[in-house]
């Protein structure tokens, strides 16, 4: 049973009736009685039926903030506000527009102020919601980064603990093998020591009761004995200069505290969100750019980042210093399902826009395969998704606009694996895997294949110089051999090292200098072929790689990692 309500004005006279009317003007309930009386008030009350009033119930302010229980009854049009006499008296006096609460509130049901203020509600409901929900993600994804980072801070100490238990090792193994050596260096030291007295003994003795003859012999025999036991001396001297137990530098422990002062200023650091186009589809940008500084001497690199139950996948640069990424990214309408798309990202400006490839669908893309190139302002992609078919997307008009399929003029091969694609000098070359082998093919804009040239069947990598070379990495060996087509394809090789590791991704960057990205080791090199010197660009900072491109223009190359969730540029 409903509990029963009492009249407010009866109950403060210590009587008991039953409410059955709401008084607006007041914010209380009143019996029949006190309600009719509220109406013959000089200013009449707003009074209405109990059962109407709970939408009534909120508290409406009726006095005057500037004047502590003075009721507001009037209006200043100028100001948009409520008064009461103080107020009109003071601050509102010279005020002409003053009208009373009750003419100002004339029509207001028909008024745009209410229409706009409902409407402005209901698009603050849908803002609400939505922010409701981005607040969860994010939340989702700061547990998910945390879990991560704590786990890559987990590997770094562990890590670190295996270098140091190993130097204490080493160290304690040194420290061992020079306390045998001195005790070995003392023992022999007292021999010498003993041999040496002994034959200044006997050399005495000759000296004064021998022939010259046997002094002779005995001078030959003892000069040799102490010429050797000089040697002797002289190696235990070297050893007592060279004890290598400092494996810090000076600096060591300062050094160490501020590297550890910057990773943790680094985990403070600020994740800064693209800012997006005008077009709504931009507006749900699922890529995130950081400037991160590495530790020194590691050099600067940017970071796109995906968004939550997105994936990066193949990358190329433009000419005009965008970086064009396939990706996979959430349908804003149903999250659970996914849509496959572009998303051109400017490393200036840091704008991004997107450009749908397909609908919706619950399958993602394969992070590692794939390759896009640009001709013009067309992107030609090679995806998973259509694995013997270029597609080609107008980056202006945002839209794809034909796709290309393989055409052999003899009809005799059949393409089932598109796996790079090349764009370099105005020529297009594809390196694909038919029914016949693996083949480097060159092609016109129409899909017609104009020359093919098999490879062999343990290539790993290939780029093209954009004039007529071709380098490639192995499979088997540590090598990069080189392709070219200047007159007749002809394969040689260009470099071997027993320290290269086999399956290298190979870039080339201008003349004879490349790029090689060693997987396993993480470790990017520069190689000039023609002088055969190699260098270190990056080392670390690189972990589970997949694709790799570069900028020559902007001297910059950029490597997808971390299973799709990431790409980071570096410069060169």
């Amino acid at each position: 049973m409903d509990s029963i309500e009492l009249c407010q004005c009866c109950l403060r006279e210590n009587e008991e009736e039953v409410a059955e009317q709401w008084c607006n003007e007041c914010n209380e309930a009143v019996c029949r009685s006190c309600g009719k009386a509220h109406r013959r008030f000089v200013v009449a009350h707003d009074v209405v039926s109990i059962k109407n009033a709970s939408s009534f119930r909120k508290k409406i302010p009726k006095s005057c903030r500037s004047h502590a229980n003075k009721k507001l009854f009037l209006f200043c049009i100028g100001h948009d506000e409520f008064i009461c006499h103080e107020c009109l008296s003071g601050k509102h006096r010279k005020c002409n527009k003053i009208v009373e609460i009750e003419t100002a509130a004339e029509g207001v049901r028909e008024s745009a102020a209410l229409t706009d203020l409902k409407e402005r509600m209901i698009k603050f409901t849908s803002i609400l919601e939505k922010t409701q929900i981005e607040n969860e993600q994010q939340l989702s994804k700061i547990s998910i980064e945390k879990e991560s980072t704590s786990n890559h801070l987990k590997e770094f100490i562990k890590c670190f603990n295996e270098h140091i238990m190993q130097i204490e090792n080493n160290l304690d193994q040194e420290y061992d093998k020079i306390v045998i050596r001195n005790k070995d260096n003392g023992e022999q030291l007292s021999y010498l020591k003993q041999s040496l007295q002994e034959n200044m003994n006997w050399l005495c003795m000759l000296e004064s009761n021998s022939s010259e003859t046997n002094i002779f012999h005995a001078v030959k025999h003892l000069d040799t004995i102490q010429a050797t036991s000089e040697n002797q001396v002289g190696h235990i001297k070297k050893d007592l200069l060279t004890i290598p137990l400092d494996v810090l530098p000076p600096e060591g422990t300062k050094n160490l505290a501020k590297l550890f002062e910057n990773m943790n200023e680094k985990a403070r650091s600020k994740v800064i969100s693209a800012t997006t186009s005008s077009d709504d589809k931009c507006k749900q940008s699922q890529i995130k750019v950081k400037i991160r500084t590495s530790q020194s001497p590691l050099p600067r690199y940017q970071e796109l980042t995906a968004g939550i139950n997105s994936t990066l996948g193949a990358f190329c640069f433009t000419e005009d210093g965008r970086i064009v990424v396939e990706a996979c990214v959430p349908s804003e309408i149903r999250p659970k399902l996914r849509i496959h798309c572009l998303r051109i990202f400017h490393l200036q400006s840091c704008e991004t826009n997107q450009i749908e490839l397909s609908e919706e669908t619950s399958q993602g893309i394969n992070f590692d395969a794939g390759s896009i190139a640009m001709v013009d302002n067309f992107a030609l992609l090679v995806s998973k998704k259509s694995c013997n078919v270029i597609t080609v997307i107008d980056t202006k008009l945002q839209r794809v606009c034909r796709t290309i399929t393989l055409q052999h003029p003899k009809g005799l091969f059949h393409v089932t694996q598109l796996k790079r694609i090349s764009c370099k000098g105005g020529q297009i070359f594809l390196f694909a895997v038919s029914n016949n082998g693996i083949w480097l093919f060159s092609i016109a804009f129409n899909g017609t294949i104009l020359s093919e040239f098999e490879l062999s069947d343990s290539i790993f990598d290939l780029d093209f110089d954009g004039v007529n070379r071709f380098f490639y990495t192995d499979r088997r060996a540590n090598d990069i051999h080189c392709i070219s087509n200047e007159r007749g394809w002809n394969t040689s090789k260009c470099y071997s090292s027993l320290d290269l590791t086999v399956c290298c991704s190979v870039l080339h960057i201008d003349n004879d200098e490349l790029l090689l990205l060693e997987n396993n080791t993480s470790t990017v090199y520069k190689l000039d072929v023609r002088t055969q010197r190699r260098s270190i660009v990056i080392q670390g900072d690189i972990f589970n790689p997949a694709h790799f491109n570069l900028s020559f223009k902007f001297k910059k190359f950029a490597i997808t990692m971390d299973n799709g969730k990431r790409i980071r540029i570096f410069p060169f």
